[in-house]
């Protein structure tokens, strides 16, 4: 069940009340017409399941009464501003227009912009549209896109697009093949509903980004005010540095402020990118996705013009781009992709070989040192995003001889141990990708190609992979063992996090891909492997509320996607199978669990917007759960049991339309003075007239 949100135009004149364009935000999007009358419903949105929103009617109300008073105001100054001569806002270093030639060019370090009333950074009529689209995308995927018997579009005015759901240790391509009558058999493509409006066949030269990119030179050197990149920098190095250690930080913090050799501004503003992804600086947090699309924005135009000669800033940056972004519908914007090109780089260099302090190289070795700490988090996040994605791995083992990390590799250009690298983390999430690759491999279509796997030898590696992971257990250093005792590390909790994604996907496989002239096989779940599935979910639920409680969610990176999904489909899994059988208290106990995750759900989703559409999801199969467990107790006369233990399940409407508010007010919460002052943006519009992840792909 959808719902209609009408924002109230309070401030729109009386007289201009009824605007030209009265359709929804949806059909305005797709350029269709709308049956809406007064607020309510329109055909197609009800057709879709998707919310009939008016936030951009109610946009341009709000610009008609702006424009207005703005009118009448500047009618009764003229005369004043005739006699004033005009003043630039500016700070003692930079002004926010187009430096001229008597004015001096400041040092990078004072290129922080404080003030600027000129522009209103907010969102625009196809952010808003887009982001509810893609929000709801995925819903409306599992509802419409593979129960379709051909391939076709989802609207008329939509281009097709195309969803490869990869391979059965994927989420996508398990949830849905748990779905295909086919039971497991499954396509691998489908149509997937489109988030982005029809191009022209030539840019023109009024749309935003191209007049963005002509007049970039100077706003892509500007950095947020100094208290607020001070902060940013500062929230990366003790948030996300100590797991994900791509930055000489020694060498960094040498360098940031310091005039003669300032740090490259790439790597400046990828740090400052995935700064404000963890920040809880109030400016920040009020506006978190708008103000990484801008900070993207000016490191990617940096990235694309090859504005950086030192290939290690450009490996550096590209992996510090999978924090902006993580789309089910993007294939050249999220981690999966910024992971390939970093790893492309990286072969070119030839940091797959060895690099040790042993191996008989030119290269200096503190530069080694940083190279093989580089190339080791590319293994650790290429692994985890070809977990997320169920698509090939880019590292090939048998491509490489690096040997592995050793302390003495977080040696610094000071010469110091940097010890606020979490070494045991780093080591033990080597050694446990490893093991995943292993699990990747075996329900691999190669695998099942090459080696025509029978269920006996399926379940002998089965065997061998428990052992691992066993054996990887017992081993782990003593700082490791227990999250439950060591609240307030936040990479061991991930770690077993991971550790427990990684026995729910080796185990959860019921279903394999079938090849030519193979047999079918299928994997009968007994109650073994039904418990490690089970305890495993658990485990990550029970994870992720130590860190809500503790307040590290921001810390998760793309991988919380991936486990909260895995976690989600296990426990709908159950309360399903739960009342297939009869049983409606394990039916209500698994519900419960499901609904526990609902709160992390909509935490992540502050600073991973994806998770929204996740949430949207299982609350929909929650409600669903629930609706048929009630008919099933009314049919057996235990309607007294739904009284006294069944919550009353809140209607779809309210719950999308409390979520459509909520992310509108978190995003446009500054004001004028507190974006220009933030992020010194002296052509606003330009940013945020189209995708927010800066791609349109």
């Amino acid at each position: 069940m959808t719902s209609v949100v009408v924002p109230e135009p309070s401030d729109v004149p009386r007289g201009r009340a009824k605007a030209k364009q009265q359709a929804c935000d949806t059909c305005h999007r797709r350029k269709v017409k709308c049956d809406s009358q007064h607020g309510s419903m329109c055909t197609n949105c009800q057709l879709g399941s998707l919310n009939c929103t008016f936030f951009v009617l109610h946009q341009r109300l709000q610009k008609v009464g702006s424009k207005q008073r703005t009118s009448l105001q500047s009618g009764r100054n003229r005369p004043l501003q005739a006699r004033t001569s005009p003043v630039l806002v500016t700070t003692a270093s930079v002004s926010l227009q187009t430096p001229s030639r008597q004015t001096p060019i400041p040092s990078p370090s004072q290129q922080h912009v404080q003030l600027s009333p000129k522009h209103s950074l907010v969102l625009n009529e196809n952010d808003i549209v887009e982001e509810g689209l893609a929000r709801t995308a995925l819903t409306e995927f599992l509802h419409r896109g593979f129960h379709a018997p051909t391939f076709s579009v989802f609207h008329e005015k939509d281009p097709i697009r195309i969803a490869y759901v990869g391979t059965s240790t994927s989420n996508l391509a398990y949830l849905v093949g748990q779905e295909s009558p086919y039971h497991g058999d499954a396509s691998l493509h489908f149509s997937f509903p489109s988030i982005r409006p029809a191009l022209p066949w030539k840019p023109s030269n009024d749309l935003p980004l191209v007049k963005w990119y002509s007049n970039m030179a100077h706003d892509v050197s500007l950095l947020p005010e100094k208290e607020v990149c001070d902060q940013l920098v500062q929230d990366f190095f003790t948030k996300i540095h100590p797991g994900f250690p791509v930055v000489d930080e020694a060498e960094f913090r040498s360098q940031y402020g310091n005039d003669k050799t300032p740090v490259p501004l790439l790597l400046l503003q990828s740090v400052l990118l995935a700064g404000a992804h963890v920040c809880q600086h109030p400016k920040v947090a009020k506006s978190r996705s708008l103000v990484k699309v801008a900070l993207f924005r000016r490191a990617k135009a940096l990235f694309d013009l090859h504005y950086e000669n030192n290939r290690e800033h450009l490996i550096q940056a590209a992996l510090l781009f999978t924090w902006h972004f993580e789309g089910a519908d993007d294939i050249a914007a999220n981690a999966y992709y910024w992971i390939g090109v970093a790893c492309r780089l990286a072969f070119r260099l030839g940091w797959h070989r060895n690099l040790s302090s042993s191996a008989r190289s030119v290269i200096p070795i503190q530069d080694r040192r940083i190279q093989r700490r580089l190339f080791w988090v590319l293994f650790q996040y290429d692994v985890l995003a070809s977990l997320h994605h169920g698509r090939p791995l880019m590292i090939n083992e048998d491509d490489c001889d690096q040997p592995p990390l050793v302390l003495e590799d977080f040696i610094e250009i000071d010469g110091q141990l940097n010890k606020n690298v979490h070494f045991d983390y780093c080591d033990q999430s080597i050694k446990l990708c490893y093991i995943i690759i292993s699990v990747l491999k075996l329900f691999s279509p190669g695998s099942l190609r090459r080696h025509r796997l029978g269920q006996q030898t399926i379940e002998s590696s089965r065997s061998t992979l428990d052992s691992q992971l066993e054996g990887w257990f017992l081993r782990l250093p003593q700082s490791l063992i227990n999250p439950s005792r060591n609240t307030e590390d936040f990479w061991c909790t991930q770690l077993h996090m991971h550790y427990n994604l990684a026995l729910l996907q080796l185990y959860r496989t019921s279903y394999l891909p079938t090849y030519p002239g193979g047999p079918d096989l299928s994997l009968a779940p007994s109650l073994t492997t039904m418990e490690i599935c089970h305890n495993a979910a658990s485990s990550m639920s029970r994870l992720f509320n130590s860190l809500l409680i503790s307040s590290k969610i921001d810390r998760c990176c793309f991988t919380a996607l991936t486990m909260l999904l895995a976690a989600a489909i296990q426990m709908s899994l159950e309360a399903r199978s739960a009342g297939s059988s009869g049983s409606s208290i394990l039916g209500l106990q698994a519900q419960c669990r499901l609904e526990d995750l609902f709160a992390v759900m909509n935490e992540v989703a502050k600073y991973w917007p994806s998770a929204e559409a996740i949430y949207r999801l299982f609350q929909d199969v929650l409600n669903t759960a629930k609706a048929e467990m009630e008919r099933s107790l009314a049919a057996s006369d235990l309607l007294t049991m739904r009284e006294r233990g069944t919550p009353a399940s809140q209607p779809n409407g309210s719950v999308t339309s409390n979520t459509q508010g909520r992310f509108l007010d978190n995003q446009i919460g500054l004001s004028d003075q507190d974006w220009n002052g933030l992020l010194g943006t002296w052509d606003p519009s330009a940013f945020f007239d189209g995708d927010l992840n800066g791609m349109n792909i």
